[in-house]
């Protein structure tokens, strides 16, 4: 494999397992079938937080995180029930911030991780601080914000490698089945 080919391919690992950011977006004068989206879910019911809530999740966010109220515009329509105010006192929204949480950290699981080219051993330091602090470190090792879940892989048969200071343990080793960072 060319050397440009596996940089891209460890950029491209790196970035899919950064956090998504969370993301909101203003919307000016909103509207539901071609008409300004009326101040009410439905005729009168509904009105303000509900009806600004629908129209997010309509277009593919979780909710309104603010909305401000344009009084007596005209003709509106309700997105609860598509009914159509057709007087000079409907209400519609100035406009709506809509708000989308970031989405999950990207989770990598590894299958008998190694560490400098030996399997990880169980534990962090030499027969201290096992299981978790050792999965933790090998997460951070890889550039993953922590562990979410690890399997203990018991008397492994081989060499393994302490992560703290790549001591080697050469008989009756315990290692790990899995890690999965996130």
């Amino acid at each position: 494999m060319g050397k440009s080919i596996l940089v891209l391919m460890m950029l491209a690992a790196s970035m899919a397992v950064k956090p998504a950011l969370a993301s909101e977006e203003v919307f000016k004068h909103p509207k539901v079938g071609g008409n300004r989206l009326d101040w009410c879910f439905s005729f009168q019911k509904g009105c303000g937080e509900k009806a600004a809530n629908a129209w997010c999740q309509s277009q593919g966010y979780k909710n309104a995180a603010a909305f401000s109220k344009a009084a007596n515009v005209g003709l509106t329509r309700t997105i609860g029930d598509s009914s159509l105010c057709a007087d000079t006192n409907c209400d519609s929204f100035s406009q709506i911030t809509c708000f989308k949480p970031p989405l999950p950290v990207a989770v990598l699981k590894y299958e008998a991780p190694t560490f400098k080219g030996l399997r990880l051993d169980w534990c962090y330091a030499w027969q201290k601080q096992c299981g978790k602090p050792a999965a933790e470190a090998f997460c951070q090792s890889k550039g993953h914000g922590g562990v979410k879940s690890f399997q203990k892989a018991a008397h492994v048969g081989g060499m393994t490698r302490v992560i703290s200071n790549s001591q080697v343990c050469d008989g009756n080793c315990d290692s790990f089945a899995t890690i999965v960072c996130q």
